[in-house]
């Protein structure tokens, strides 16, 4: 909760430093410095406790809940995706997906090697996969490269003082799609966590079932969320448009996790994973849309504010849902507290429905909304939207 509590404070307001300075390489690299940290605590920890210590665990609890702060590097990254683009909304959606892709195959490939090995050696992998990443950020440096230099360019002082929707909760009411797409993601990953926290214990508590099914359910899992993310949302984009198949993704979404409140059988476990292949198109969606919903000159913000509410749900999912679930163990329907994980979602998507699809925005000149004119405080010429 901790954690989920500063990352949501932090990704928006290193996001609008970004945007002001931009010298988002420089809060890129110390973002990721800083994830360094709790992997460091383990070593530090087996060093001067031994191995096989709950210390090592406890000192990397602590560390990481007060700096494990991922989601600012995460809003970061996303935001140069648009400024590399531009282009139309598939290509950018299509990015997004891709980015979308790769952080859930890392949270997975993650989960799997903590599992399978010896919680001592997270610790030097930790800090190799971190490093790495800190090579790669210097090498590639997403904010000096690319065809739209002028979405770029930092933001002047005297810019900075004639916009009062700088900071994040004026740009949140400055601005209604990116506050009720935050509303979007934050009620849907609450419900997404809860199955990555809490699905796979309940099976084994309730069928008393193996590894190798556990590991089959994942993989089945996995292999759903990879197809969604890699092919059906870039084809289905350039059909639906980014709002609609937001929405599709939601409906499946609702349904899937409901279903699993009603499994019998552990085989029956497998039907509802089948949903994954349109419900992973939520996320890349959101970004898709935030990136559109507000000037490039704010984009990291916009990030920052759609990963905060994330990584806000991740931290309570596990502690609301975790409750749940004890209560419902000796009730008839011990699986009811999926479905009011589906209600979340269910929730979510009426949220959606007031939301609408913003134009593609090239540079902090051009803006998606009559709403972001007054964010911005100044005299510019609004786009209409588009008839789609």
């Amino acid at each position: 909760g901790i954690k989920g509590l500063l990352n949501t404070a932090l990704a928006p307001l290193v996001g609008a430093r970004a945007d002001r300075t931009g010298a988002r390489k420089k809060l890129l690299l110390v973002s990721l410095a800083i994830l360094v940290l709790p992997f460091a605590a383990i070593e530090v920890a087996v060093w001067y406790t031994g191995p096989d210590s709950a210390t090592a665990v406890w000192a990397f609890t602590g560390v990481d809940a007060l700096l494990g702060l991922s989601s600012v590097a995460m809003s970061i990254c996303f935001a140069a995706v648009p400024e590399r683009l531009g282009g139309s909304h598939a290509s950018l959606t299509a990015a997004f997906s891709l980015c979308n892709f790769t952080l859930s195959s890392g949270i997975g490939i993650g989960a799997v090697l903590g599992a399978l090995g010896d919680f001592n050696n997270c610790g030097r992998w930790g800090l190799a996969t971190v490093s790495t990443s800190v090579i790669i950020a210097i090498l590639l440096d997403p904010g000096n490269t690319g065809s739209n230099t002028q979405a770029r360019t930092p933001v002047s002082s005297a810019e900075i003082g004639s916009i009062p929707g700088r900071n994040a909760i004026a740009l949140l009411k400055g601005n209604v799609t990116l506050a009720l797409l935050t509303v979007v993601v934050f009620l849907d990953f609450l419900a997404e966590q809860m199955l990555v926290s809490l699905l796979l214990l309940y099976l084994e508590s309730q069928f008393h079932i193996g590894r190798m099914q556990l590991g089959c359910q994942l993989l089945c899992v996995g292999l759903s969320a990879s197809l969604s993310l890699l092919v059906v949302v870039p084809l289905l984009q350039p059909v639906c448009g980014d709002l609609k198949l937001m929405q599709l993704g939601m409906v499946a979404n609702i349904v899937s996790i409901g279903l699993f409140a009603f499994i019998w059988e552990p085989w029956q476990a497998f039907l509802p994973p089948v949903g994954c292949i349109l419900s992973f198109a939520v996320f890349p969606t959101a970004n898709s849309l935030a990136a559109n919903a507000v000037p490039r000159n704010q984009g990291a913000m916009a990030q920052g504010l759609v990963s905060g509410s994330r990584t806000l749900a991740e931290g309570l999912s596990p502690v609301v849902f975790g409750w749940l679930f004890q209560i419902a163990g000796g009730s008839r329907l011990p699986g009811w507290p999926f479905l009011v994980g589906a209600a979340c979602v269910a929730v979510a998507l009426a949220v959606s429905c007031r939301i609408n699809q913003p134009r593609l925005a090239a540079d902090a000149g051009e803006v998606s909304g009559g709403r972001c004119s007054a964010l911005l405080g100044t005299n510019i010429a609004i786009v209409p939207k588009s008839s789609r």
